[in-house]
């Protein structure tokens, strides 16, 4: 009945629950009267709107996604939930892939969902994803070469959300290759953690970036301990006056300089209207009568 193609005539025939059922089935409303059930049915059969993927469809197909993310040219990764033997930020950062802004970059604008990449790339100009990172919400970065002989290794992360910081952390893994630093593949258990380019996953990659940038893979460098620890996660927030707070927006820059004091500096901090008003009294032109 639902492949063959029908006459409205037919339709009105059909019974409110044969036709609930169709409509169901495709995701479409089905709370209204028989005459506007009759109306959308017809009007899916012919625009030919397919039956909605079911639970169990739904499920094999994100598990198939999963799978596609460890197939490589010379052969299949692991998955990084099976491994044992990761290195902490402090033993495994020397061993970091050389992943820079531009390896970023490059990842994202390979993605096929163009609206998807377009959004991305719009966040990453913006610096939402830079600000994950540089407000602490990127925990300790942990390190598998997954083998002695493996081409690619891991980096996986917590990522805490940023509208609530008290939420479960997300978890994050990329898969990277040892020598260039190229994005493999990637994965969040966020809402959009099947692309592989959320902003989870950038603030990851952009710690990395931090870190060959300033030195800190550099297992000889020690003077950059404070400078690294600035960007370690918060996790407590103590309150503050709305006047006591400095306000800034992360900014990324290939020199690593982020010195400036944000959009809420001491003096716009310090100013007193009435201050600035007896200031501007007492420094005032005379009057035309006075001269």
């Amino acid at each position: 009945m639902e492949s063959e193609d029908v006459s409205i005539d037919e339709i009105k025939l059909w019974n409110v629950q044969v036709l609930k059922d169709f409509l169901r089935k495709r995701k479409l409303k089905v709370s209204c009267r028989k005459e506007e059930l009759v109306a959308l049915v017809f009007a899916a059969h012919q625009m030919k709107i397919p039956t909605a993927p079911t639970t169990e469809d739904s499920s094999s197909a994100r598990s198939e996604q999963y799978s596609k993310l460890f197939e490589t040219p010379h052969g299949r990764l692991p998955d990084p939930a099976e491994l044992d033997g990761w290195l902490s930020e402090q033993d495994g950062v020397k061993s970091w892939p050389p992943t820079m802004a531009f390896d970023i970059g490059k990842y994202l604008q390979n993605i096929d969902n163009i609206p998807l990449r377009d959004r991305l790339m719009s966040d990453y100009k913006d610096g939402k994803a830079y600000s994950y990172f540089a407000s602490g919400w990127v925990k300790d970065i942990h390190y598998h070469n997954i083998s002695e002989d493996s081409k690619l290794c891991f980096l996986k992360a917590e990522c805490r959300p940023s509208q609530n910081v008290s939420n479960v952390p997300w978890n994050v893994w990329v898969s990277i290759w040892k020598k260039t630093g190229e994005i493999h593949s990637a994965y969040c258990t966020c809402f959009a953690g099947f692309s592989g380019t959320c902003n989870h996953v950038a603030a990851i990659l952009f710690k990395v970036d931090f870190a060959w940038r300033n030195g800190i893979t550099n297992p000889a460098c020690t003077s950059r301990e404070c400078e690294w620890a600035a960007f370690g996660v918060k996790l407590k927030l103590e309150p503050k006056r709305v006047s006591e707070m400095k306000w800034s927006k992360p900014q990324f820059s290939k020199s690593g300089d982020t010195s400036e004091e944000g959009i809420n500096p001491t003096a716009r901090r310090l100013f007193s209207p009435v201050a600035a008003r007896s200031t501007s009294h007492s420094t005032s032109k005379p009057a035309l009568g006075d001269q």
